[in-house]
């Protein structure tokens, strides 16, 4: 499922706010990210979704010089949010923090996608 579906206005509002702080490949990227995984911690309310890019690798990239953590944006937002990226500038993960509105909708994912 793309993150545009599952968090439409949320991804709308986080693209936004990405492409004003100039990280517009970012903010383009959003529109065909994966969701492969949510997750949400009740005890200290943060919550993490785990992002596939559609933007693919070429065999040197993958094996050569392999896929690792990039680095990690702090974003403005009602919410406390980092993006996470990889070392190709792929977004790969948006942690939240304090986010209990979407408790539900993040701990629920993984146990059916078709319900969220």
């Amino acid at each position: 499922m793309k993150l545009t579906d599952f968090l439409p206005q949320f991804t709308v509002e986080l693209r936004e706010i990405l492409r004003i702080a100039g990280e517009v490949d970012l903010a383009t990227q959003l529109s065909s990210a994966e969701v492969l995984s949510c997750s949400y911690d009740t005890e200290c309310e943060a919550g993490y979704i785990k992002l596939e890019s559609a933007q693919t690798l070429n065999v040197d990239e993958l094996n050569v010089i392999t896929v690792r953590h990039g680095r990690t944006i702090p974003v403005e937002h009602p919410y406390w949010l980092n993006i996470d990226t990889d070392n190709f500038n792929r977004v790969i993960g948006i942690e939240l923090l304090d986010a209990p509105s979407l408790a539900i909708k993040l701990a629920t994912y993984n146990q059916g996608l078709t319900d969220c």
